[in-house]
């Protein structure tokens, strides 16, 4: 009998614990980008979906957006170096913004501070 009774109080714990998990999950799928900004070899952008972006494609991140695959940080905009901050809360649990700068690594989720700036796609959307 006892032991029936920790059993149930277990499977019942563990379905308490999963509830908040699964919440934030589909939290974090919901807000996922549907579209990237690819840069065109003459430097114009086109939308595209995150399925079609590549390993070495260059998009365009703009204020606010979500990072739509995994990559490089290449440069600012219009060139150059360019510091920016990067939101990655809801992936890593960091509770302030992180400043990632030219060369950096950044992860696909974080969300963009205020600058736009040009990502080098390490990865693809499935594989980021």
């Amino acid at each position: 009998m006892l032991v029936c009774l920790i059993l149930t109080g277990g499977e019942a714990l563990e379905d308490y614990a999963a509830g908040p998990a699964r919440r934030d999950l589909s939290a974090l799928l919901d807000r996922a980008p549907q579209r990237a900004h690819r840069l065109r070899p003459d430097g114009s952008v086109e939308g595209v979906p995150v399925e079609e972006v590549r390993a070495g494609d260059r998009l365009l991140v703009r204020p606010a957006e979500v990072l739509p695959v995994d990559g490089i940080m290449a440069s600012a905009g219009g060139g150059g170096e360019v510091a920016v901050d990067l939101d990655g809360s809801s992936l890593t649990g960091e509770s302030l913004p992180v400043t990632h700068r030219t060369g950096s690594a950044v992860m696909s989720g974080a969300l963009n501070g205020t600058r736009a700036f040009v990502l080098e796609a390490t990865a693809s959307a499935a594989d980021s």
